[in-house]
């Protein structure tokens, strides 16, 4: 829920953007050239600095001295919605470039590989950022397992921790795991957290590749756990290093569960263009260096301009994002700036928007500046929607949406979101409110717990007693329900044990919510106890949440797993059924004995879901 504050986060975001993942349409392969070649020979050194082996499946090559060069396509976009409301915030990401890649040296476990891009044209709704497109043709190393995975990067002196970021990111949108199999499953990581990636060779040189199970979601809207579908191919080719070319289709969906949903759309490719001669090695030979700290949280600057001025270029900035088709990222970050003249500003801006006849999404969009300018006066006006009755439900929906992602919550805002919770009126549009500004508590909880804020433990407490004994006697288990899930919102692991003792609540709502809450905050923490519950839960929901949140448990245990196996067999709710399915396929690799399980549930599993994952795991899972 909450967003990126300055012009250098923002950039950031396009990071997450692009290399967030995962479902969609179905990207065109006709970059991906099936090559009738032999299979060529796994990759380890024969001591002159050359990948050869003896394994019958085609491999990566990497040759001392290989210098290539590809061409780089990204076309991402992210779709936001509040809870609420029927607008929708757009941001589409487009990436140009071209990639320099050279072989620097081999050995018997590790490849190290130069890279370096050039002619990048990175924009964001259409407006790009020179500094930053220039910032990213710095030279980098790469430290690569054999088998492909990027393990380490190398940046020279200068280059920020930001664009760092964004560079390591490029290079794990094409990262891949090979091995000496027709299919197999990899732990891999990149921007969006922690996947397991299954792969299929479709061809002698040409491998498909699906991420799922996606953990730590760097950005999922109010921290919601998100579901991901991915379709990547890439080719091989014995006659040049690394890759020849991938695609890669991806689609990231969270819901919004009272908060913001978000629904990202990522696509790529990767097509070499040709080898490169007469590159040096020094191209690559520079000193490592650690990023400057200075470029950390820059603010924004203020425009030094007159408050008459500012107001009047506000006038003129609004009028132009109710016309842009594109580029309005732009106008928004403009309005943050010009907001932050003078504290007199974002009332003026809410004059506007009730005088104004303006698009619901420009509307949208108004209220996601004042969050960006986050000074006192623009909570101030956020505050005001919420509690004047004259303003609609939407826009008092959006102005809690907002408040909750301010980087610096005032004292006013975290007030004003209480009074939300504890006096608002019994109609049903108002009730909505509430549940809202519940949850937006714990997600400002999360900030303010990550600033030392002295006053999160007034927060976390007031969370607790919330939960605990409820605000009355007809709404008393709704708002529980609310408030467990804000106590998971906070990520504050320190609140686990707290979480635990409401999954013995007499209250069902309240139970689902403590698993989903522990599951966030870690699963390997908790698993113990959500194990003991799933035992004698009666409440199929509350089961397939445990069921859902043991999904995100690392290192399961043998005897946790053999009561999943046990369970399954007679489980009657399918979610739940679900859920175990996905946990025991996930853990496949380390627990053979689950295939026997899965491939009973092919016979017998009533559910079509349920057969097609279970189907989808058993045909990429290495035997």
């Amino acid at each position: 829920m909450k967003k990126d504050k300055s012009i250098q986060h923002w950039w950031i975001i396009v990071c997450v953007v692009l290399f967030l993942v995962v479902l969609g349409i179905l990207w065109t392969r006709q970059s991906v050239v099936d090559v009738s070649v032999a299979p060529v020979q796994h990759p380890a050194s024969d001591g002159h600095g050359t990948a050869t082996a003896d394994a019958s499946f085609a491999r990566l090559q990497w040759r001392v001295g290989t210098a290539q060069q590809y061409q780089v396509y990204f076309d991402a976009t992210m779709q936001m919605n509040a809870a609420g409301t029927d607008g929708t915030q757009v941001i589409r990401v487009r990436m140009t470039c071209l990639l320099e890649m050279q072989t620097l040296e081999v050995s018997d476990k590790n490849a190290l590989a130069g890279m370096r891009l050039s002619a990048v044209d990175l924009r964001i709704g259409g407006v790009a950022d020179p500094r930053t497109n220039q910032a990213l043709t710095e030279p980098f190393r790469v430290h690569y397992a054999l088998e492909g995975f990027p393990e380490t990067f190398v940046f020279p002196a200068g280059v920020t921790a930001k664009h760092r970021g964004m560079l390591e990111n490029l290079v794990r949108t094409f990262q891949v795991t090979m091995e000496d199999e027709e299919t197999w499953v990899a732990k891999e990581s990149n921007a969006s957290g922690a996947y397991e990636a299954t792969y299929r060779r479709v061809a002698p040189l040409r491998v498909e590749k699906n991420k799922t199970n996606y953990i730590g979601l760097s950005s999922a809207a109010m921290d919601q756990v998100a579901r991901t579908t991915s379709t990547e191919n890439f080719q091989i080719d014995p006659q040049h290093d690394w890759i020849a070319a991938m695609t890669v289709d991806e689609t990231l969906r969270t819901d919004g569960n009272g908060g913001v949903g978000m629904k990202i759309t990522n696509r790529a490719k990767l097509t070499l263009q040709s080898a490169i001669h007469n590159v040096s090695p020094d191209s690559w030979n520079f000193v490592a260096a650690a990023p400057p700290p200075e470029e950390t949280e820059a603010p924004r600057p203020i425009p030094t301009i007159s408050t008459q001025e500012a107001h009047q270029q506000i006038l003129e900035a609004v009028t132009e994002l109710d016309l842009a088709m594109e580029g309005r990222i732009a106008w928004i970050h403009r309005l943050q700036d010009l907001l932050r003249v003078d504290d007199s500003l974002p009332p003026l801006l809410l004059a506007e928007m009730k005088a104004q006849d303006l698009s619901d999404r420009t509307r949208a969009d108004l209220y996601l500046a004042l969050e960006l300018a986050g000074t006192e006066s623009a909570q101030t006006a956020l505050v005001s929607v919420v509690e004047d009755p004259d303003w609609s439900t939407q826009d008092a929906m959006r102005a809690i949406v907002a408040l909750a992602g301010v980087n610096r919550p005032s004292g006013q805002t975290v007030a004003a979101l209480w009074d939300t919770v504890e006096n608002v009126p019994a109609s049903e549009d108002r009730q909505q409110l509430a549940s809202t500004a519940t949850l937006a508590l714990g997600s400002l909880g999360k900030t303010m717990n990550a600033a030392n804020d002295p006053d999160y433990p007034e927060l976390r407490g007031r969370l607790l007693d919330g939960a605990r004994t409820g605000l009355g006697s007809d709404s008393a288990a709704e708002q529980r329900t609310n408030y467990v899930h804000a106590i998971g919102n906070t990520g504050d692991i320190s609140l686990a044990n707290s979480l635990i003792l409401f999954l013995d609540d007499e209250t069902p709502s309240v139970r689902r919510a403590a698993a989903l809450s522990l599951g966030r905050l870690g699963a390997d923490r908790v698993a113990d106890e959500l194990m003991f519950r799933i035992d004698y839960e009666k409440n199929s929901q509350v089961r397939g949440a445990i069921a859902e949140s043991l999904v995100n448990w690392k290192t399961p245990s043998v005897s946790a797993m053999a009561s999943i196996r046990n369970q399954i067999r007679t489980e009657p709710d399918e979610h739940t059924r679900y859920s175990m399915a996905r946990f025991l396929g996930a853990n496949l690799n380390e627990f053979p004995e689950n295939r026997a399980v899965l491939e009973d549930l092919m016979r017998t599993e009533p559910s079509k879901r349920i057969r097609r994952r279970v189907a989808e795991t058993l045909a990429t899972a290495s035997r």
